[in-house]
């Protein structure tokens, strides 16, 4: 009797009617029936076939070791090994710093296990915060009856600026926008910090003001007891 093929149960197969051939679609169990058909000579018959498909073992990605440090950018975690073809991953893609952990978890696709007979297989990585620096002129020098001015500073990161004297009391300087009041003549040092952010370390830089003694000029000199006016660069007569 002439041989054909139908699937009974199951779907981890396909088979091929006339030849039998197996098309493998996941792991599990098909039953595929096999019949030979009537002839003058023979009567039909048939035979169930269990076809059992099971997962195929991969190995396990490793650690990426890579030292991620916040850039502004898309960062990608690459375990070592992993197959886009056999594997799914997630949690790999991040941007802002964590440096507590991000998690990545990498699964087999369907039809596949680990060889080590686990089902998971995660990784912690870390997006370090940036360094970030101010930036402002230093020394700089004013003078006593100058007034409007101010520490001009700026970061390269996303922290907010604050200052505060360090030492000396020639200027005073206000907390959040580093204006100067000026005392006296002196010197004084401003500190000015960046703060922690969650992309960027705190950071500060130093900053030293010079207060000189402004001279008035005398253009005249009248000395009103003798009333006597002496412009300057003549002689009293």
């Amino acid at each position: 009797g002439k041989l054909s093929y139908t699937v009974k149960s199951g779907d981890s197969v396909t088979v091929d009617a006339a030849t039998g051939a197996l098309t493998i679609v996941k792991d599990g169990e098909t039953v595929i029936t096999a019949t030979a058909t009537a002839t003058d000579n023979y009567k039909t018959a048939s035979k169930d076939i269990t076809v059992s498909i099971g997962k195929q073992k991969i190995v396990k990605p490793v650690a990426d070791t890579t030292s991620f440090v916040y850039n502004g950018n898309v960062q990608t975690y690459s375990p070592v090994g992993f197959n886009a073809v056999t594997m799914e991953i997630s949690g790999n893609k991040q941007t802002d710093a964590n440096e507590t952990g991000y998690t990545v978890s990498v699964v087999p696709k369907t039809g596949y296990v680990w060889s080590d007979g686990t089902t998971s297989c995660d990784f912690t990585w870390i997006i370090a915060k940036a360094e970030q620096t101010v930036t402002a002129d230093s020394p700089l020098t004013f003078l006593t009856t100058d007034t409007g001015k101010s520490v001009a500073a700026t970061t390269d990161g996303d922290g907010k600026l604050s200052y505060t004297v360090k030492n000396g009391d020639s200027v005073t300087v206000d907390a959040a926008t580093g204006a100067l009041t000026i005392v006296k003549a002196g010197e004084t040092v401003i500190t000015v910090t960046a703060a922690e952010t969650v992309n960027y370390k705190a950071t500060s830089k130093d900053i030293t003001v010079k207060i000189e003694q402004d001279i008035i000029p005398v253009t005249e000199v009248t000395v009103t007891a003798d009333r006597i006016q002496v412009p300057v660069g003549e002689n009293a007569k």
